[in-house]
């Protein structure tokens, strides 16, 4: 019920015109069953010498297992009943939500006001407050008071200024997003201080996947050595690492545009490109795009990479599972993508590939063996 992040990222990123929002407090605004009230109990006093006293929570409560899917289950029915009354917001409330937060957008001002309107009338009918409003244009967010805006100032952002929308930074005035790493601690080189720091990078669409590929790497050959958690690694290894740190520090200077498609758009066309060495493989996926004029504009949607199996794998065998990546993660971008693609591609350098996935049934024993 629940779309995914990458989903949701991708679909958000055809908009030209784009939104987002938040639901104030979304949790306590979502009544429970009052025959299930009597699982959410607690007792409380103030001192040891106080009476217990006895408080049931009255509403969906953070941190219980449930709560996510109730919180989804509740948006998801009010799309239902309202669909007839807010046609444009229903189907948005069903696909552009993850969890409290919405992305979303259109491709006319006029018709992202209007959605506007009527995600915050849906919301409304069940006393939710949808808050927080940010986008790229000011044309957008000029009907709403200040206090409903992420900033009361949309088109003076500060180069650095910044909100986090999703684990990303998006830049509203230039409608770009940054990658910020902190920096490394100076605590003694482990696999656990290795782990931790490569686990923080959030990169769900593969935008800097060629950067975080080289750290999932380090991390397999510290797998192969068998070092213990808080072992300090030699000093090979920490040259490498450090070099790998210098380099993902500079990913912050990156500004990738959030939007794929230009507003004169009139064909969609999909490439995707495999391709894999010893030490691992990837898939990458553009989206290239055709004005009236004949003009043409490509972007990179997203990419994905594997790591190469500790078992040694023929590098042939790896191209297929990079064709197998790419298979998988076109057809995730097809599914997310709200526009009707012209035409698809998927490419490879490897004939062998190619000749595998036109000979039947081999090409596709090989896939299994492969997965």
């Amino acid at each position: 019920m629940q779309e995914d992040l990458f989903s949701i990222l991708t679909r958000w990123r055809i908009h030209i015109f784009p939104l987002c929002a938040d639901i104030k407090q979304m949790y306590r605004h979502i009544w429970m069953d009052p025959e299930d009230c009597d699982f959410q109990r607690i007792v409380w006093r103030a001192n040891p010498e106080e009476t217990i006293k006895h408080y049931k929570l009255l509403s969906v409560t953070y941190g219980e297992a449930s709560a996510p899917f109730q919180a989804v289950r509740t948006l998801y029915q009010l799309a239902t009943d309202l669909e007839e009354t807010y046609p444009l917001a229903a189907p948005i409330v069903r696909r552009d939500f993850y969890m409290d937060d919405v992305l979303t957008g259109e491709s006319t001002v006029a018709r992202a006001i209007a959605l506007q309107s009527e995600l915050m009338g849906m919301m409304k009918e069940a006393n939710f407050t949808l808050r927080k409003w940010s986008s790229s244009y000011s044309e957008v967010l000029k009907a709403l008071p200040e206090e409903m805006r992420e900033t009361s100032l949309p088109l003076r952002f500060d180069e650095d200024d910044s909100i986090k929308t999703l684990g990303l930074f998006w830049n509203p005035a230039t409608d770009e997003f940054k990658f910020t790493v902190e920096p490394l601690s100076l605590q003694p080189v482990t696999k656990r201080s290795v782990l931790s720091q490569i686990a923080k990078v959030f990169d769900p669409l593969g935008l800097i996947s060629p950067v975080t590929v080289r750290g999932k790497i380090l991390m397999q050959i510290l797998w192969k050595l068998q070092l213990g958690w808080d072992e300090k690694i030699d000093e090979g290894m920490t040259r490498s690492w450090l070099s790998y740190c210098k380099e993902l520090c500079s990913v912050a200077n990156l500004r990738i545009p959030r939007c794929v498609t230009t507003n004169a758009a009139t064909s969609y066309h999909l490439h995707g490109f495999s391709d894999a060495s010893e030490k691992a493989y990837a898939a990458a996926v553009y989206l290239l795009t055709t004005t009236k004029s004949g003009k043409t504009h490509s972007n990179l949607v997203c990419s994905k990479t594997k790591i190469a199996p500790s078992k040694q794998i023929s590098l042939p065998r790896l191209e297929l599972g990079g064709a197998l990546l790419l298979s998988r993660l076109v057809s995730s971008v097809v599914t997310a993508l709200p526009v009707t693609l012209t035409e698809i591609h998927g490419w490879t350098d490897s004939m062998v590939v190619k000749y595998w996935l036109n000979s039947p049934p081999n090409g596709g024993e090989l896939l299994l063996q492969i997965e």
